[in-house]
């Protein structure tokens, strides 16, 4: 190896952008998500990380995971949005661990994705909706899994009245990596509060 290579440098030719090592100029998604999982080194001053350190930095394979999940979530709740159920299928691995405890009551339970969607046509296809999402933090467990919590807005209209439900509140997701792409296998809802009329929720 050259000395170059050795330091991170770019080598000659290399269209690197200037103060970024030459290998994060080739990334790609497959490969991003490997790239310095392990490595645990501060590419700038040459020093190793600590784990509590390393456990909260974004190095450039997670800012493309991060982007993938963040996409995932956004085409999750934008089928709500749009009743688009089969989009909503998508988004979801074949059985959910869901906890919805702190809005509906109900306790913690696994369900097959096909019967979360079928709920949801039944108890949400007459209102309209608008679900937002904030503040995602992603948290990578592995190459094949990973969670992120974010800050939820659902904002819920009765399509031929007057009256309203909406909240706010966390979400914790887990993802699973599939053949496909990154699916969601894990929904847990933390309630901060509701405002309006929860008759009109198919839940309620």
């Amino acid at each position: 190896r050259s000395a170059s290579e050795a330091d991170g440098t770019p080598a000659a030719g290399n269209q690197s952008q200037p103060g970024v090592p030459a290998m994060w100029s080739t990334l790609n998604a497959p490969n991003a998500v490997k790239l310095l999982r392990t490595a645990g080194s501060d590419w700038r001053s040459g020093h190793v990380l600590d784990q509590p350190y390393r456990k909260h930095l974004l190095v450039p394979g997670d800012l493309v995971l991060h982007q993938h999940i963040s996409e995932v979530i956004c085409r999750f709740q934008h089928a709500f949005d749009q009743h688009d159920w089969a989009a909503m299928r998508a988004c979801l691995d074949d059985e959910v661990f869901v906890d919805y405890s702190s809005f509906r009551g109900t306790e913690p339970s696994r369900v097959l994705a096909d019967e979360y969607v079928e709920q949801r046509r039944r108890q949400l296809g007459h209102l309209v909706m608008q679900h937002n999402h904030s503040n995602l933090v992603l948290s990578s467990e592995s190459d094949e899994r990973a969670s992120v919590s974010c800050n939820f807005q659902i904002y819920r209209f009765e399509r031929d009245g007057d009256r309203y439900f909406h909240s706010w509140g966390t979400y914790e997701f887990g993802f699973v990596r599939c053949p496909v792409g990154w699916k969601i296998c894990s929904i847990l809802q933390h309630l901060l509060k509701n405002q309006g009329d929860p008759t009109i929720h198919g839940a309620f």
